[in-house]
């Protein structure tokens, strides 16, 4: 969510996102919370968890707690595993529980809400270009009346294609801009 505005740079980011999110994480993720463990594990697990997690990252970025890393690494892979082993012997176990319109819904439900973030992740990264362009805007298009056309004209023509605003802004510092004829035509060659 974070890279969304500076994908008016970089439209690869964009795919790398979507990928992302479709990748095989929703899988895992699906595979990883098929059964539920009691909530005396869940309470005592997912805050051990957490913990070494906030450890781990505070640890990688000093040199002195090299040692203290690998020692957390390993305690979070043994963590992973073993819940890994407790899904797999749950699935043999219970196969039953797991034919059900729920277990459906479990693994669609993920990738129904990263679908419907995807229109979202569009509007704003068009929004975040247009926003970076149209504070910038003043110093290519010194004329008030003129620069307000032009954002009028941008968004007109442009669209939702903001990698297209985007190049026409590189290029307008190398076009006087100041009237109405010469910002419709320097957008069009965009």
């Amino acid at each position: 969510m974070l890279d969304i505005p500076k994908l008016s740079d970089d439209f690869s980011l964009f795919k790398r996102a979507v990928l992302k999110n479709f990748g095989l994480s929703v899988l895992a993720d699906f595979y990883l919370n098929l059964f539920k463990a009691t909530l005396l594990v869940e309470l005592i697990v997912i805050p051990v968890a957490g913990t070494l997690t906030c450890m781990l990252v505070l640890s990688e970025k000093r040199e002195e707690l090299k040692l203290a890393h690998g020692f957390i690494m390993k305690i979070l892979v043994t963590v992973a595993v073993c819940w890994l082993v407790f899904q797999t012997y749950k699935l043999f176990t219970s196969f039953n529980e797991v034919q059900s319109l729920n277990t459906v819904r479990d693994l669609v439900l993920p990738i129904a809400l990263n679908l419907s973030f995807l229109p979202f992740m569009v509007l704003f990264a068009a929004y975040a270009a247009y926003e970076s362009i149209f504070v910038r805007i003043r110093f290519v298009v010194k004329d008030p009346k003129i620069r307000a056309f032009t954002k009028f004209a941008l968004v007109s023509r442009c669209g939702l294609n903001y990698m297209r605003a985007s190049r026409w802004f590189r290029n307008a510092w190398h076009v006087e801009l100041n009237s109405r004829s010469s910002v419709w035509r320097s957008i069009g060659k965009a």
